[in-house]
């Protein structure tokens, strides 16, 4: 079963509903949060919900970041609950929710984790490393397109799994 959206007549796309909520930073380097970290979290979010675009599926709420009670927005990684009644507001059928790990100067991991909103719950968490990251713009453009497309090849097989239960992992979205 193909799990990349379907165009039918009247324009409509079937198949499963994105909503990508902001990427929040949490950083565990001994240094300072940057004003490079910082820029560079908002570019991930966008990464990640153009790269399901371009695999066909459907992304909402783009213009409408989660309201999470006035707390940081990494209060949605800590609480899927939540992140899954912000997904259900504008009619999604999952809700990524991301995080940057810095770990250090030039390395960082961006973990993804995949929410359902018909369950309230968190299924699956991915991780990408991003080594290299900040070292110059260049490099952390191409790390984040290419991150956000090998994340987002993994939380659609993540999909794809828990919406059919099969043991198999079709992989709609390849990186």
């Amino acid at each position: 079963m193909c799990l990349a959206g379907v165009i039918t007549a009247g324009g409509r796309t079937e198949g499963p509903v994105f909503a990508v909520a902001p990427t929040s930073l949490n950083n565990l380097s001994p240094n300072p949060d940057t004003h490079a970290d910082l820029a560079v979290v908002p570019v991930l979010t966008r990464e990640a919900q153009a790269r399901l675009a371009s695999c066909g599926f459907q992304v909402v709420g783009q213009d409408a970041p989660p309201d999470a009670d006035g707390r940081d927005p990494s209060y949605l990684f800590e609480h899927g609950d939540v992140a899954a009644n912000w997904g259900a507001q504008h009619h999604a059928d999952w809700v990524l929710v991301g995080r940057l790990n810095r770990i250090g100067r030039w390395e960082a991991d961006w973990e993804v984790q995949v929410v359902s909103v018909r369950e309230q719950r968190v299924i699956d968490t991915r991780v990408v490393e991003l080594k290299g990251f900040g070292v110059d713009s260049a490099l952390t453009a191409k790390l984040a397109t290419r991150g956000a497309a090998w994340l987002m090849d993994q939380a659609t097989q993540s999909v794809a799994h828990a919406s059919t239960g099969a043991a198999t992992n079709p992989r709609p979205c390849h990186a």
